[in-house]
């Protein structure tokens, strides 16, 4: 859509791994930036930037018990690494990986000191809500959008955070993210039939309130370990 006053920005599609929704950021063009995280390169066929925030000893318990691989790759199998030490494009991360010649370092601490927020109980200083990789890559775009690499437009594929911990906690804070971008003028285009930013209208499309006697403020802040 037309807006006055838009600069010629980026267009940038954020991929997860959600079938449902995933073979979406391949019917966008070219001039489209395709940020990649974790395995969804198992569903889509270019990148522009990758993004393993995890650690490298992510799931060490489960992993060792399970006895099929070293705790020393991202909770994955060891093929993992191989693939993303053959990338050309930054691939972030918490650290810079030997392993993977094209790892970067996330600027955790410039996108905090930028974006972040103190709540009054935090008294260190400011803090991000980041609660999953995708809205660690949509603070890094609003991040370069605000410093003047400027996002026209922000897709999602393959994104749906529809259960469990990844709808109480994950998806939440994705849609905190993709506020924030398109209050500061990014244009947010979700892919057909994604659970993103949607949901019935609240006492217009329902007579009464929905009950879920399975979810509860505290069973929904219980972490995986």
């Amino acid at each position: 859509p037309f807006r006055i006053g838009a600069l010629m920005g980026r267009k940038i599609c954020l991929v997860g791994q959600a079938t449902k929704t995933a073979w979406y950021a391949e019917s966008l063009p070219s001039d489209v930036e395709m940020w990649g995280q974790n395995e969804s390169y198992t569903v889509q066929k270019r990148g522009t930037r990758w993004f393993q925030m995890h650690p490298r000893a992510w799931r060490k318990a489960e992993v060792l018990e399970l006895g099929e691989f070293e705790a020393d790759f991202y909770g994955r199998r060891p093929d993992h690494v191989e693939i993303l030490s053959k990338l050309e494009i930054p691939v972030y991360m918490k650290e810079v990986d030997e392993r993977i010649p094209a790892s970067v370092k996330y600027p955790f601490d410039e996108i905090t000191a930028m974006l972040g927020e103190t709540p009054p109980e935090t008294p260190e200083g400011p803090r991000l809500y980041l609660t999953s990789t995708s809205a660690y890559m949509l603070a890094l775009a609003l991040y370069e959008h605000l410093n003047g690499d400027t996002v026209d437009e922000m897709h999602m594929a393959g994104i749906e955070m529809a259960v469990g911990t990844e709808y109480s906690l994950q998806k939440p804070c994705v849609e905190y993210w993709l506020g924030r971008l398109a209050g500061s003028g990014v244009t947010i285009v979700r892919a057909p039939m994604t659970e993103l930013l949607r949901a019935p209208l609240y006492a217009i499309d329902h007579e009464m309130p929905f009950v879920d006697k399975n979810f509860t403020a505290e069973n929904a802040m219980v972490l995986p370990e």
